[in-house]
């Protein structure tokens, strides 16, 4: 079996052996400044506010988030709910006692 070379060859030599004064690589290396700039959208400036903007928030579809078992408001409102319950009872005993 014998390899054979396919497709275009090429044979690369360095031809330049110094490298250029300073100002003429500053030169060469220049850029330009003035890059397009993007566009913000939805914000605004204020003198007195500065930047102010729109955010867009979806909906969080709060009606359909199941609440975990452990509720402490749920907790509080029972045992405020069992307070008077007592309470309710322990002012019929003492009705019923004071009637008899």
């Amino acid at each position: 079996m014998e390899l054979v070379e396919v497709g275009p060859s090429m044979d690369l030599v360095v031809r330049r052996h110094r490298l250029p004064n300073d100002s003429l690589k500053k030169e060469a290396m220049k850029t330009t400044s003035e890059h397009p700039k993007k566009k913000i959208k939805n914000v605004s400036s204020d003198v007195l506010q500065g930047k102010i903007g729109k955010i867009y928030i979806p909906d969080q579809k709060v009606g359909g988030i199941t609440l975990s078992s452990d509720v402490k408001g749920l907790k509080r409102e029972r045992r405020e709910a069992k307070k008077r319950k007592v309470g309710i009872e322990n002012e019929a005993k003492k009705r019923k006692t004071a009637s008899d």
